[in-house]
């Protein structure tokens, strides 16, 4: 194992909308804090282990769960981390109008004194303690000094540089964060040794073979989809014909041509399980030759959002062009995800899987809510939960994805498009809070 170094350096293709408690949205504040804040709970070889909370303690009915907060831990000032921090970032999420609410809407109360946290559940949850390790779950005071154990000391438009605090013990003593966009200039810094930590989804795919068979390397390959996704004016009833026509047209066969170099056409919402054939596909794709644009249609268009990062507006242009054949007018409109700042009537969103499993991208959509109508969630919920508890086999996977892909089919205001094969790399195999 690599000796950890005085410092850890990340790149992300953005930089957080906010250095504490990040939004729902913001991906590369949820990745910051991750990688600077300790969970209570988080994912170990051999189940849920204590990190944040030096002990947990769960009923046997499995409705009260108890954690101790290890003493010592101290935000950016010295002042102490307690019970009371992580109870208002449970609160937080638990309130929120998004799925990660629905998801804890068995929390019926939450108290913290001291080093004491106490949740109780309306319904008996096992897991829930390893629901505690979301980064967005983790505990927050309202300001702006600091992230985690780490204290701000420079930020700029393109870096953000952290020092832990000389109070904390234990983590790396300085993370620096840095914005690199381009795919190419990220994996040499790597490579290089001048980063740790960067994940791409857009990487040149003749390396891959050169970063999987480093032996001192982490790497993982996940499956990750692109997705059109309704909204605005067509969530209106009286666009349902409209809906009808973008699902039918993206959906029809041999349009996945049309898509840009590395995406992989998908007509479902889980990856492909083979990776390495996946990647061998992707890098033998080439580029297809851009038809064309039709003469603008006249009428009023929707507004179809992009973020600004490659291949987004690659896809956004092909989508146009297959739209503008069925008549459909579409504006494109460049709109950073996290910030969502302009209205629109279609997104592009990327979903990933948040667990390691094969059904990690449909546990990803839920949590990104595809899916609007309470009834169709209940349903889904069900699915994965019948899957979870039962022997699993090909055969139920099977099983499993054909409800899941039938119900987001029938519900979710989504169609997948394509997949990336995505990689992330890290030179550790512990976060930089976890260093020594």
């Amino acid at each position: 194992m690599p000796a950890e170094p005085a410092e850890c350096v990340a790149a992300f293709d953005s930089m957080p909308g906010t250095l504490e408690q990040p939004g729902w949205c913001d991906h590369s504040g949820l990745q910051l804090a991750a990688l600077t804040t300790r969970p209570l709970v988080a994912p170990g070889a051999t189940g849920p282990e204590p990190r944040g909370a030096r002990s947990v303690d769960s009923s046997a009915d499995g409705r009260r769960h108890d954690f101790a907060v290890r003493p010592g831990a101290r935000w950016a000032d010295g002042s102490p981390v307690t019970a009371t921090d992580y109870a208002r970032a449970l609160d937080r999420a638990t309130a929120s109008a998004t799925v990660t609410g629905y998801w804890l809407r068995h929390v019926e109360q939450v108290s913290g004194r001291g080093d004491h946290l106490r949740v109780r559940l309306a319904q008996p949850d096992f897991g829930f303690p390893l629901l505690t390790s979301l980064p967005a779950l983790a505990p927050y005071r309202g300001r702006t000094d600091g992230v985690g154990r780490y204290r701000i000391v420079r930020t700029a438009p393109r870096t953000i540089v952290l020092d832990r605090t000389p109070h904390t013990p234990g983590g790396a003593p300085r993370v620096v964060l840095r914005r690199v966009k381009s795919p190419e200039r990220n994996l040499e810094g790597f490579a290089a040794g001048r980063l740790h930590v960067t994940s791409d989804t857009a990487f040149p795919l003749h390396r891959v073979a050169e970063f999987t068979g480093h032996p001192s390397l982490r790497v993982r390959q996940p499956g990750i989809i692109v997705a059109l996704c309704f909204e605005g004016d067509l969530l209106r009833p009286e666009a349902e014909q409209d809906r009808h026509t973008i699902r039918d047209k993206l959906a029809a066969p041999g349009t996945g041509a049309l898509l840009p170099a590395p995406l992989l056409p998908q007509h479902g919402f889980l990856p492909v399980r083979d990776f390495d054939r996946a990647f061998r596909d992707a890098a033998r794709r080439t580029a297809p030759t851009p038809a064309p644009m039709r003469r603008a249609l006249a009428g009023p268009r929707y507004r179809l959002a992009y973020d600004t990062y490659y291949p987004n507006r690659e896809l956004a242009r092909a989508v146009a062009q297959m739209l503008a054949q069925a008549d459909i007018p579409v504006e494109l409109v460049p709109d950073r995800y996290e910030h969502r700042s302009h209205a629109a009537d279609l997104r592009l969103n990327l979903f990933r899987g948040l667990r390691s499993d094969p059904l990690g991208v449909h546990r990803g959509l839920v949590f990104l809510e595809a899916l609007r109508t309470h009834e169709a969630l209940e349903s889904y919920v069900k699915v994965l939960e019948r899957h979870d508890a039962a022997p699993q086999t090909p055969g139920s996977l099977d099983e499993a994805v054909a409800e899941l892909d039938g119900i987001l089919a029938r519900h979710a205001l989504c169609v997948p498009l394509a997949e990336i094969p995505g990689i992330f790399l890290a030179r550790q195999p512990k976060a930089p809070w976890e260093w020594s």
